[in-house]
């Protein structure tokens, strides 16, 4: 299969994705799959937003977990404020994904050295990223974050227009950490769990 059929394939299941009705945590996994075949990446990880900061997070890789407690411990906020725009910022005025060197607030010499480079994003092989705030119409419910490590490829505007293509699907599936089924309680919207299944097992 060529390259455009492989892309076309993935963008129809990833918008299939977003009608199943199921919680966010729950098709995180296929929709980030589904993805990568669009943007590859390395690592992603999504957050849900409370009121109060993050609730909830799906990442990919099992030591991206520790680096997310980090910053939601330790970063997330206003000290993060002289890197990017913090989440109450960008909520305001991010629209659509972005990439990191629009939103770096210093030179990218001087992020290298920054902690938040060393101590959260190179352990995890996100050295590069897009972002992008999820909205539930205005509101937003969560952040979104795919990333490569430094010496491969890094992200082009081809791959912004493409995650901009796709972000109301990725919004209307990420939107809500709740939903009719859970990863615990899989019998709650069988049709909708088995074709996510079938995806998930799917080449």
């Amino acid at each position: 299969m060529n390259r455009s059929a492989v892309i076309a394939r993935a963008e129809s299941r990833l918008r299939q994705l977003c009608c199943l009705g199921l919680a966010g945590p729950v098709v995180a996994p296929a929709l980030y799959r589904e993805l990568n075949e669009v943007v590859p990446f390395e690592t992603c990880f999504h957050i849900w937003l409370g009121p109060d900061g993050p609730i909830d997070a799906y990442f990919n890789a099992p030591e991206i977990g520790p680096v997310f407690a980090l910053y939601k411990d330790s970063w997330f906020g206003s000290r993060e404020a002289d890197v990017w725009p913090t989440m109450a910022e960008a909520a305001v005025d991010e629209l659509g994904p972005r990439h990191l060197h629009q939103v770096l607030r210093m030179s990218r010499a001087s992020f290298e050295r920054h902690p938040i480079f060393n101590e959260l994003l190179k352990p995890c092989g996100s050295e590069t990223f897009i972002r992008m705030v999820v909205r539930d119409g205005r509101v937003p419910v969560g952040a979104f974050n795919v990333g490569r490590v430094s010496g491969d490829r890094d992200f082009d505007d081809e791959d912004l227009r493409a995650v901009g293509r796709l972000e109301p699907f990725i919004a209307h599936a990420l939107r809500t950490r709740e939903g009719p089924a859970s990863p615990q309680t899989c019998d709650a919207a069988p049709i909708a769990l088995t074709y996510l299944k079938q995806l998930l097992r799917s080449a």
